[in-house]
């Protein structure tokens, strides 16, 4: 008995083995099918090699722990029946499919774990439901296999050749799966219209930009020089995330419900029927023909949480420094949620990817789609990644923000000015400057040491730069505009110019000289626990802010860019004018924003982005 036990122990584990590894490899497969992430072959054998060793360990443990309970009940019921043979063989082994297909539930329901916990219960009702199918039929298929072909034993050695086989078939097709994006021209491929390079940055703040400013950064100052600098631009939120996702879909935080990390882009305005009441830049420059690449360095914009990967066919969020893609296994990232619930929060190198890495990501993608209408968008954290080696810097201009944080802030600054410059130089090596426009933005500014992003001017001022064909270069645009208007901006100015929507406006007007109404910049922080977050409301001279306590101020910005003497008190005519446009639009109060329950991994990760930069 104890000699037929450890043997249905040893089947059962190198089966399970076996089917994990096959799982691994149709995981691996079925990520690069799905595509967002482009890798080499190696890149590639790489992740297959990390899925199969993983899920078939994994597979390998549960398997020996289901047949050590399962072989030992029902190896006694199948004697018990007359089913084992004297010689101590156990041809048939009824134990066999439920142990596999308990296996292949597990590993099944640890790869779909993130969408499992995305929050949108019908998809991981649905999910769970084909998960529980899908291992009901693999162990009825087993079992039928093994009691009408199997009296002889030939099935066991059939697995024990085909499993390799199907290993070794998968491991073909991952690396000849088509690289992400696919390869050619595009069909609505639309000859004659330039690329669209959108850098935004985050942290970059608009006095460390361009001639004249903090630190020495020659390559932004030649695209401010040589483009059109907008020097009064404010971002609408100083949440990484929404702040990206009001430009990308041309509409207010307020508008589309989205005001901090954990909360995601949503697909259609509240209250719209169809989602094509909220079109993002990528999907409506991809009904345009135009091949659309994100590569994003911060976990805040993982895009199957934030949503900000809708329209594009590649998304590289990708931050794990070592075999590329491997965040993306269930196992793994199962693995980082029990790291992180010990922990109780991740480290700098978890959730933020250097600079250099998500470069050297697009210039992969260039080599293959160089010569096709692109939408890049690429997402730099640096300034904001304290965890960064770099040597200290004494600026050649003026004095950078005091303190070590603020040296450090100057030293990360001008090492991103030289990777933005090779980037530049690659560009022009593959003749796609003189066919890109090029946007260089900051999505929010930034005051190194600060515990959390507010509303106050070192937050909310950005540097917004257009470099490229068909633009009046050169110019340098006082008037205040909003970082969200560069979406009918930039729609317009690789020639697609759409009805208005929202309140983003165009900004080509202001280069080609023509006036355009006053715009009034209206702009939130991420909200507190309690879910209150502080709002200004900018004019080009004043400023009115109300605090997440309710406290409320007002400001000149041209006498007082600091923001140090509130003249609520000495001007209350432009006080009240500034408070009753405010209340307009969200009331006496600011209404509380409502924050998602997150998965053990995604609240570690915002967790550490919070705190440690």
């Amino acid at each position: 008995m104890t000699r037929l036990w450890l043997l249905r122990i040893a089947r059962g584990g190198g089966a399970a083995l076996l089917l994990g590894g096959l799982l691994g490899g149709l995981e691996a497969f079925w990520l690069l099918l799905d595509g967002l992430l482009m890798l080499n072959p190696i890149e590639r054998l790489s992740l297959w090699g990390l899925a199969v060793l993983a899920n078939g360990l994994v597979g390998g443990v549960f398997g020996l722990v289901l047949a050590a309970a399962l072989g030992a009940h029902l190896g006694h019921d199948e004697e018990a029946r007359g089913l084992a043979l004297d010689t101590g063989r156990d041809p048939r082994y009824p134990w066999l499919p439920w142990v596999l297909g308990l296996v292949t539930f597990a590993l099944l329901v640890i790869q779909q774990l993130p969408t499992l916990f995305a929050g949108d219960l019908r998809v991981a009702v649905a999910v769970f439901a084909v998960v529980v199918l899908g291992s009901l039929l693999l162990s009825l298929a087993l079992r039928w296999f093994l009691l009408r072909l199997d009296s002889t034993g030939k099935g066991a050695a059939l697995a024990v050749l085909g499993l390799p086989t199907l290993l070794a078939i998968s491991s073909s097709l991952v690396v000849s799966a088509p690289l992400a994006g696919g390869k050619g021209r595009s069909v609505a491929d639309r000859a004659g219209l330039p690329n669209l390079l959108l850098i935004s940055i985050d942290g970059l703040r608009a006095d460390h930009v361009g001639p004249g400013s903090r630190v020495d950064t020659p390559n932004l100052d030649w695209l401010a020089t040589r483009g059109v600098w907008f020097q009064q631009a404010v971002t609408a939120s100083t949440g990484e995330g929404p702040a990206l996702g009001s430009l990308m879909v041309g509409r207010h935080p307020l508008a589309i419900g989205y005001l901090d990390d954990a909360q995601a882009l949503p697909a259609r305005l509240p209250g719209a029927v169809t989602e094509a009441e909220l079109p993002s830049l990528a999907e409506v420059l991809g009904r345009e023909g135009f091949r659309r690449a994100a590569f994003v360095s911060s976990a805040a914009l993982d895009g199957a949480s934030s949503g900000l990967d809708r329209g594009f066919e590649v998304y590289d969020d990708d931050l794990s420094s070592r075999t590329r893609g491997a965040t993306r296994l269930g196992i793994m990232e199962l693995l980082s949620w029990l790291r992180f619930a010990v922990r109780g929060s991740a480290d700098l190198r978890d959730v933020l990817r250097p600079a250099q890495d998500s470069i050297e990501a697009l210039d992969f993608f260039l080599d293959y789609h160089y010569r096709e209408n692109l939408f890049l968008w690429l997402h730099l954290s640096d300034l904001l990644n304290p965890s960064l080696e770099v040597q200290a810097i004494e600026s050649e201009r003026h004095d950078p923000i005091s303190g070590p944080a603020g040296r450090g802030y100057a030293a990360r600054l001008v090492a991103l000015d030289q990777r933005l410059g090779q980037l530049v130089k690659s560009m022009e090596g593959r003749g796609l400057m003189n066919r890109t426009i090029i946007a260089v933005v900051g999505s929010r500014g930034a005051v190194p040491g600060s515990p959390r992003p507010s509303v106050s001017e070192a937050w909310l001022k950005v540097p917004v730069i257009l470099y490229g064909p068909g633009l009046e270069l050169e110019q340098r645009i006082p008037a205040q505009v909003r970082l969200h208007d560069l979406y009918p901006t930039l729609l317009a100015a690789v020639g697609l110019r759409r009805r208005p929507r929202g309140d983003a406006v165009s900004l080509l007007p202001l280069l080609q000289g023509q006036p355009l109404s006053p715009l009034h910049a209206l702009s939130v922080s991420p909200p507190r626990s309690d879910g209150r977050y502080g709002v200004s409301l900018r004019s080009e001279n004043r400023k009115y802010v109300r605090e997440p306590g309710g406290a409320q101020a007002l400001y000149d910005l041209r006498s007082d860019p600091r923001e140090l003497h509130d003249l609520s008190q000495e001007r209350p005519a432009d006080f009240a004018n500034l408070g009753a446009q405010l209340n307009r639009t969200l009331g006496p109060s600011t209404p509380t924003a409502v924050l998602p329950s997150l998965d053990p991994g995604r609240k570690a990760r915002l967790r550490a982005l919070a705190t440690l930069r």
